[in-house]
């Protein structure tokens, strides 16, 4: 049975493409959420207005019937699930199309992780008239309750937090790739420990290595280095805990990342929960598919920095991800978080070719 941390960190959302950021406009008066009954929720618990008090609010408006806001809530629902069970962000929606009689059934089915109330507009977001034909809309709350941002799925991450920020921007830099080291909180005396935690390395030798440490009884900072090493352990469970969620949303990338970290964890403990994690990820129809189109991916990636690929065999290899990525997004032999993930990295390449248009060739 897998260990269970609780994570009072932020990292990944970045990653997860989900947040915000423009179109803003500072209020000075603080939110009442619930000025009126918002009904009973489709899914997710009944909130009050202690329930969103002293916390940022991240509200959505949506449509079932919309793929741009199916696909925001999917986002959406992964960044709550990395939350997990912190306090610091509530994430709540409002559904303003025509609701469907099974809509319950479907957003259980996009694995929605958050309170979803029907054709709720709290008066404290103040939208204007003609906002509501421009889903998804995003309005942003910080903890005294007062609308700092309104905008899209794809806007409003730089009005974050510090505290937030810098850890979704130290996670972005790391990619696909996991550091515990990226979190953990590290004295200037403990700083020497880093290299042995990098994303390339097997993380054994630096355990051995703060363990030796902190058995010294002549090293000074022998108690700083028996922290540091059990802090990168929750960390990295912590790791495995935020992957576990992810597979529920976008189980190629959680099984590429995954097959990454156990590169790390060669022959420490932590590899034998990450091993069951993997079996059952593998079991999923289409995901050795999908971690083949993101080892691709990467392997093409490198290939362009380094220069070693023509364009003949760049356009290949993009038409031969392509074609996979189609038919998993299309298949219906395939759950629907596979598919919607297909789909996903399916708009992102045709976008990326038609932005870079001939230059992607070369020619």
């Amino acid at each position: 049975m897998r260990r269970s941390f609780r994570s009072s960190l932020f990292p990944c959302l970045l990653l997860s493409g989900a947040f915000l950021s423009g179109l803003l406009q500072t209020h000075s008066t603080s939110a009442d959420y619930f000025t009126e009954d918002p009904g009973p929720p489709i899914i997710g618990e009944t909130l009050t207005e202690s329930d969103l008090e002293g916390r940022i609010v991240v509200w959505v408006f949506w449509g079932i019937e919309s793929q741009k806001c199916r696909d925001g809530l999917n986002k959406l629902s992964q960044v709550k699930a990395l939350l997990r069970e912190s306090d610091d962000i509530v994430i709540v929606g409002s559904h303003m199309h025509d609701t469907p009689k099974d809509l319950g059934e479907r957003l259980a089915e996009l694995s929605c992780t958050f309170t979803v109330f029907d054709h709720f507009v709290p008066e404290c977001a103040e939208l204007p008239e003609n906002s509501i034909g421009k889903l998804p809309l995003i309005c942003l709350f910080n903890e005294s309750g007062k609308l700092t941002a309104r905008g899209t799925p794809d806007e409003i991450v730089r009005q974050l937090p510090d505290a937030f920020r810098k850890r979704i921007e130290a996670r972005a830099r790391q990619g696909f790739r996991y550091s515990p080291m990226e979190e953990a909180v590290v004295s200037e005396e403990m700083a020497h420990a880093k290299p042995y935690f990098e994303p390339e390395r097997a993380w054994k030798t630096g355990f051995l290595y703060l363990e030796h440490l902190a058995e010294n009884e002549e090293y000074e900072f022998a108690s700083d280095a028996q922290i540091l090493s059990d802090q990168l352990q929750i960390l990295i469970y912590d790791e495995l805990e935020r992957l576990e969620e992810l597979a529920k949303l976008r189980p190629g990338e959680a099984a590429y990342r995954l097959r990454l970290l156990r590169r790390n964890l060669r022959e420490l403990e932590a590899d034998e929960d990450a091993g069951e994690l993997w079996t059952e990820l593998l079991e999923r129809r289409g995901v050795a598919a999908m971690l083949s189109v993101y080892t691709q991916l990467e392997e093409l990636k490198n290939a362009v920095k380094r220069r070693e690929i023509r364009p003949l065999r760049m356009r290949a290899a993009v038409g031969e991800i392509l074609s996979t990525l189609s038919h998993l997004s299309r298949s219906p032999q395939y759950d629907e978080m596979l598919r919607a993930e297909a789909a996903f990295l399916l708009q992102l390449a045709e976008e990326m070719i038609d932005r870079r248009g001939s230059r992607t060739w070369g020619s």
